[in-house]
């Protein structure tokens, strides 16, 4: 849910999913040095140093898993499973390759786990391991391991049991925070379209969810990553206007808490007006904001920004296209 892992640790699960967008950041003159920001709400240290990045599925239809998988198992004791049903891991599959038909020629999601004429072997390096939370509240939906790159090891998405027409958004939302990407309702700007209904907090609730991204904190509460503002003194420009389109952008009028902070959001005066040039109902709370399954235009621009550049793999090798299935 975040993407400025700088600010907090970045092992910190982030529940997310109802949306946020991606946004082009500049690093200003006396940024601090974790912060080399790059855009839309992400940082450098975030992306990918590849655009081919491999995933695996734990399905409970196939026949010899992931270790990762068999590793946290189903067990009496932990009453955890973290299998999806083999009706639930065609569906994966199929927003995965969903994700290929829309940003695959940048950004190429590919199978983990691949044949040669040798037998099954498995691609090194880092890599996307979509898991089930049975336990998850599904009006959250899932959440991912931290947003963005952390090294050679795995980048988990947890996935709430929830309808098939909620998870493809829920998919491709973790996918956009894995990539590096923050929540839409992040942007500086979001006080001239979204007004904060602050449901039974005090008012230096507010403050601190404002001015924790000018801390030096490396922990900042769970609320911040849903509706804190990246703060003007960290970043100078944001490429792209408020975008309600975005994957990334919550739905409105939901009432996410931590501890004692609840909230909701509502389209204000300019907010109804954005949807409107949006294509969107100018209603306060536009029931299509936050679940849209498509990458919104502003969404690809940034993808395309931050990973057009990159190599497809460190070893030269040619993994093949974006696709869900070896």
């Amino acid at each position: 849910m975040e993407t400025a892992t700088s600010f907090r640790t970045s092992r910190i699960r982030r529940l997310c999913s109802r949306g946020s967008t991606l946004l082009l950041v500049i690093p200003t003159v006396s940024i601090l040095p974790y912060l080399s920001t790059v855009l839309r709400g992400a940082t450098v240290g975030t992306v990918w140093p590849v655009r081919a990045i491999p995933f695996d599925i734990c399905d409970a239809s196939d026949a010899k898993p992931p270790n990762e998988c068999v590793a946290a198992g189903i067990g009496v004791l932990t009453g955890k499973n973290v299998y999806f049903t083999k009706e639930e891991a065609s569906f994966i599959r199929l927003t995965i390759q969903a994700f290929c038909d829309q940003v695959g020629d940048i950004v190429r999601l590919v199978p983990r786990r691949y044949k040669t004429a040798d037998g099954v072997r498995e691609r090194s390096g880092g890599y996307i391991l979509f898991e089930k939370e049975q336990n998850l509240d599904p009006t959250i939906g899932g959440y991912a391991e931290g947003a963005g790159y952390t090294g050679d090891e795995k980048r988990g998405i947890w996935l709430a049991k929830q309808s098939f027409d909620r998870l493809a958004h829920t998919i491709l939302h973790e996918i956009g925070h894995i990539l590096g990407f923050e929540h839409e309702q992040m942007h500086p700007e979001r006080d001239s379209y979204i007004q904060l209904n602050w449901l039974d907090a005090s008012a230096d609730h507010e403050q601190y969810l404002r001015s924790c991204f000018e801390k030096d904190e490396s922990l900042c509460e769970t609320t911040s990553s849903f509706f804190g503002l990246f703060h003007h003194k960290i970043v100078i420009k944001y490429a792209g206007d408020y975008d309600f389109r975005s994957v990334m952008h919550y739905a409105l009028n939901i009432k996410p808490s931590k501890d004692r902070v609840q909230v909701e959001m509502t389209a204000n005066k300019n907010g109804i007006a954005r949807l409107i040039a949006q294509g969107l109902e100018g209603i306060p709370v536009n029931p299509k904001v936050g679940r849209f399954s498509l990458y919104s235009d502003d969404d690809k621009a940034a993808i395309t920004k931050l990973y057009s550049e990159k190599p497809l793999t460190t070893d030269g090798e040619d993994p093949g296209v974006c696709r869900a299935r070896d």
